[in-house]
């Protein structure tokens, strides 16, 4: 299968914007459509068609608890299991970063995008923990938040061993974003990501989160909690482009009156969150459509006009924001010089670090970008260009040139 990758991938980043044209065949979204990669104990990528891949890989530690029944000795009748060990049953990968496309039987897909972080975050009473069971004369309130379950003449009450609640699922934080307007196969596309993931987040009653995701398809922008699943939802209480990890979302919305029940426990309430996060790329694949690591989720895909800046993000809503990118239904010309930028240059204040325009450049994985070239500019004006190996991309099998050119409108 043919793909490209960028051997080194690009430093560690939480800021970012991505600008990429692409055109799926429907036959290849069909074959996606009931596709994930193995093996993996969790398929990864189930139904992702990639387009680009990055980031090192991360596992999740699987955990199985080891329950004791405990039974009731004022009423034998009633039976309190509860875990009292967990034991791993080995490590196994999780999905990379991409940006992909989640694709139907019916050759039609949605846009997805995937960040995955390396960093745990820092919890309390969450679902993977250690429990104490200890009996309570006299009758206790049922239910309450802080552990108690009535049994009548007296209680059980269960609380979080000291040191055990944080393992959790035992994966690095992840933000994945699930677009909600369906796609067509066959015809060009053009997407717009942005995001900031360095904010913090924690969870509560409801989950609180100051990271952002903003993304425009076809020169729409799409935001809101319902272009934003499958972590937000219309009751969260969070901003128009706010987006959180599963874990933050998952451990939110319990209250003291409505409190978690675990093996029928009642346990305290969840907390803690997560900050800072990063994605892990330096000295790692960033492949096109994805990276080595992953070779067997590839399907064919014609891309072009791709862009990638780490360390700034873009309002999509914007339409000026758009226009330096997209404009008349037809690709902005990326390229420039120091003297006259391009637009995007110009807008976002710095040269990408990964550009591949044209197709002779696609086809030989050259890199016009600040990682792949370095420009100096004579005092007469004249630029010489130094082409940087380390930041050239290695083109893998034929990469095959084609028609029509990037447009929205009918050819």
């Amino acid at each position: 299968m043919s793909y490209l990758k960028l051997p080194n991938g690009v430093p560690d980043f939480s800021k970012a914007v991505f600008s990429l044209w692409f055109r799926v065949p429907r036959e290849s979204v069909i074959a996606a459509s009931n596709h994930s990669l193995p093996p993996a104990k969790w398929p990864m990528m189930q139904n992702i068609l990639p387009l680009i891949t990055f980031g090192r890989p991360q596992q999740n530690q699987a955990y199985t608890f080891i329950i004791n029944p405990n039974v009731v000795t004022n009423n034998p009748d009633t039976v309190l299991a509860r875990p009292v060990g967990y034991q791993a049953t080995g490590p196994y990968d999780v999905d990379p970063s991409y940006i992909g496309v989640e694709c139907y039987s019916d050759g039609t897909f949605y846009m997805a995008f995937n960040l995955q972080t390396g960093t745990f975050g820092t919890y309390n009473s969450l679902l993977w923990f250690l429990t104490n069971l200890n009996y309570e004369e006299g009758a206790q309130p049922y239910p309450i938040g802080n552990g108690y379950v009535g049994t009548g003449t007296g209680s059980h009450k269960s609380t979080i061993k000291e040191g055990t609640g944080y393992v959790q699922d035992a994966q690095p934080e992840y933000f994945l974003v699930s677009g909600n307007n369906k796609l067509a196969s066959d015809v060009w596309h053009h997407v717009l990501l942005s995001f900031d993931i360095g904010g913090s987040l924690s969870i509560g009653n409801k989950p609180s989160s100051n990271c952002q995701l903003w993304y425009a398809i076809d020169n729409t922008d799409y935001r809101g909690w319902e272009n934003l699943q499958p972590y937000r939802d219309g009751n969260d209480g969070l901003g128009k482009n706010t987006i959180v990890t599963q874990n933050v979302y998952r451990q939110s919305g319990f209250t003291e009156t409505e409190p978690p029940l675990f093996y029928n426990n009642y346990v305290p309430l969840p907390s803690g969150g997560f900050s800072g996060g990063m994605l892990p790329s330096s000295g790692a694949e960033l492949g096109l459509p994805a990276a080595s690591h992953y070779v067997d989720g590839i399907f064919r895909a014609e891309m072009a006009e791709l862009q990638i800046w780490t360390g700034v993000t873009l309002d999509t809503g914007n339409e000026s924001n758009r226009r330096a990118f997209i404009k008349d239904g037809k690709p902005v010309d990326p390229t420039g010089t120091e003297a006259k930028p391009a637009p995007a240059v110009s807008l976002l204040g710095k040269k990408p670090e990964v550009m591949l325009h044209g197709n002779s450049n696609w086809q030989a994985g050259y890199n016009t970008g600040t990682l792949g070239v370095a420009i100096e500019t004579d005092p007469d004006g004249t630029e010489t260009v130094t082409k940087l190996p380390g930041g050239q991309f290695t083109p893998v099998a034929g990469i095959e040139k084609y028609k029509p050119e990037p447009s929205l409108s009918p050819a």
